[in-house]
């Protein structure tokens, strides 16, 4: 088995240690037909791992990685090293979906039963399944000598019934920070705590998972173990570009020379590529799933948090595309965009500045004092279809996040002078406002102070190479923009939005 061949890790942390139980559990699971992979291999060594006094060298084990590739395999050998190795009294199994925990623990349990070496230490019990629970959503296997293994659903506002000597948090990208704060402090009376976690890529909200990679990555912490499998071209908040040949691709599934069709990348990171995971599934996966989702859960591409304000991204270019009191002779288009939570939303404008090739974007509004950015939602429907009918202008809006509500009344008002954007036009619309701005200087704006304190305020977010605006007052601007250059439109003249 040491022979075979093992990815490198893109990034690995492995704690000192003296001397490890990992080949004794990865005989057992070999033993029982699931034999670990080279990488598993290098998982069950760190994590089995123990100190001069035997406690475990790693309190964390951390692992991020493809989909489908070595993470939940790992796991289940993980913990029946706990149950029939170290023999862990409780040990706790948690996913963020309620279907992945069931599914886990259905696989376990039948390896167990299905191999007499392993099943002749389950608890008797009355029922056909000794040592086996599944019902009313309470799942475990217990052994005899004090054993349990016990699987539960994780909730987003707390850890406290996760309590246990081992812990598993699988989806980890899932866990908040509330998870954190209540799990970690009931470990301090145990006599040797661990917490494994697996993951694909975070996702913006993944707080949690990010400090473990930004530690994790650094080698801060000396008893954390981490691993992580992921794309060492991708786009990161310093490079974005992600290596396509063609510069800002839109990863569409028909790009041509996009980073997300490269196999050898795809070599470098899936450790089961042309095992058990079939080429030709990821290439069927590749042509079914949104690129931002493909992107994270296969090529391990982060979602990050802003990085700069706005006003750094336009740089100086922004104050010199203002033009106080810019009005709209032949208005193109409006773009709705809703911040989350529904706290603000914003309608904006577009319009043809002297020559087609120039543009101008305004806040839109039917009551100067009222503005075009305003809190809640309420608002914007009424006001953009007042607004759209009146002048004749068609409408763009987002087809997901916190706005999508709001699509079907559109639809239902407007017909088909209602534009709506998927993901990759989002994003298509984020980078015609960011261009227009910097590079073609094709994009003014009427100097309002909306949009100014929208440039100053407001941050952008990498997502899968590409950027999205956090802020209602670019993104509608972008998008109006977008539907304007889209689906040109045969409108009536019209005076500025004042």
């Amino acid at each position: 088995m040491s022979a075979r061949r093992r990815l490198e890790p893109t990034y690995l942390h492995v704690p000192e240690y003296v001397e490890t139980f990992g080949p004794e559990v990865a005989d057992i699971c070999a033993r029982a037909g699931y034999a670990p992979d080279a990488e598993q291999e290098l998982i069950l060594d760190a994590t089995f791992a123990i100190l001069p006094n035997g406690k475990p060298a790693a309190f964390e084990v951390d692992m991020v990685g493809p989909r489908q590739n070595f993470k939940t395999g790992v796991l289940k050998m993980i913990e029946l090293g706990w149950l029939f190795v170290t023999k862990e009294r409780l040990s706790i199994h948690s996913a963020h979906e309620l279907s992945t925990t069931e599914e886990t623990f259905r696989e376990t349990a039948a390896l167990i039963e299905d191999n007499s070496f392993l099943s002749r230490h389950l608890l008797p019990t009355r029922g056909d399944r000794p040592g086996i629970t599944a019902a009313n959503g309470r799942w475990a296997i217990e052994l005899t000598g004090d054993r349990r293994l016990r699987y539960r659903a994780r909730q987003a506002t707390g850890g406290r019934g996760l309590s246990g000597d081992k812990v598993v948090l699988d989806e980890f990208f899932a866990v908040t920070p509330a998870v954190i704060g209540s799990l970690y402090p009931t470990l301090s009376a145990r006599p040797r705590p661990q917490v494994v976690s697996a993951s694909s890529a975070g996702l913006l909200m993944s707080e949690a998972l990010r400090d473990k990679r930004d530690r994790g990555r650094a080698g801060l912490t000396h008893n954390q173990f981490y691993f992580e499998l992921s794309d060492r071209l991708g786009p990161t908040p310093e490079k974005p570009e992600p290596g396509c040949e063609t510069p800002k691709c839109n990863h569409a599934k028909t790009a041509k020379g996009c980073a997300l069709d490269d196999e050898r990348r795809w070599e470098q990171i899936m450790s089961a590529l042309d095992g058990r995971v079939q080429r030709e599934t990821i290439r069927s996966l590749r042509q079914a799933m949104p690129p931002e989702e493909f992107a994270r859960e296969f090529l391990v591409w982060w979602e990050d948090p802003p990085t700069e304000t706005a006003s750094q991204v336009f740089g100086p270019h922004w104050g010199k595309q203002g033009i106080a009191d810019a009005v709209a002779p032949k208005p193109r288009c409006l773009g709705i965009a809703v911040e989350p939570g529904l706290a603000y939303s914003s309608l904006a404008a577009v319009g043809d500045y002297g020559t087609d090739a120039v543009q101008v974007i305004f806040p839109a509004s039917s009551d100067p004092r009222l503005g075009g950015r305003r809190p809640g939602a309420s608002w914007i429907l009424d006001e953009a279809c007042d607004i759209a009918n009146r002048h004749n202008v068609p409408v763009a809006i987002a087809a997901s996040g916190p706005g999508a509500d709001l699509v079907e009344p559109l639809r239902e008002r407007l017909g088909d002078r209602l534009l709506v954007a998927d993901m990759s036009d989002l994003k298509d619309a984020c980078a015609s406002l960011y261009v227009g701005i910097t590079e073609t200087h094709s994009v003014f704006h009427n100097d309002a102070a909306e949009l100014n304190d929208a440039a100053r305020d407001g941050s952008r977010r990498m997502s899968a190479g590409r950027f999205l605006w956090d802020h209602s007052m670019l993104e509608a601007p972008s998008l109006a923009l977008w539907g304007a250059n889209s689906k040109p439109q045969s409108l009536t003249p019209m005076a500025a939005f004042v």
